[in-house]
């Protein structure tokens, strides 16, 4: 399973293999429970889901093996500060680069 972002900060999902179609998706939490339907096919979105969500998805060649879980769906990325510099912008003087945050996201936070 492979994992990328949409330019709208959703979130892709997808199997980079054929074998074991059809492939079907759950939705879970993180502790794999209460997991529900979610869709099939190769390629899901993370539309429709709610923050801290993990993804599973198994096919019919997978049967009895450990099926492919996602990381944690944090919700659709989005920024919560501007890059910016540090000290004082003048010539001849340091700066540093501060990186911009967000949130939501695929992974795990610290």
């Amino acid at each position: 399973m492979q994992s990328l972002l949409n330019d709208d900060g959703s979130g892709r999902l997808f199997v980079n293999t054929g074998i074991g179609e059809p492939w079907s998706w759950e939705a879970c939490a993180p502790d794999l429970s209460g997991c529900v339907p979610f869709g099939t096919g190769r390629e899901i979105t993370t539309a429709g889901a709610g923050p801290e969500t993990v993804f599973r998805v198994s096919g019919s060649a997978t049967a009895g093996l450990i099926p492919g879980v996602s990381p944690i769906w944090h919700g659709n990325v989005a920024s919560t500060g501007t890059p910016s510099v540090g000290g004082i912008v003048r010539a001849n003087e340091l700066v540093t680069p501060l990186s911009g945050t967000w949130s939501g996201g695929l992974g795990e936070r610290t």
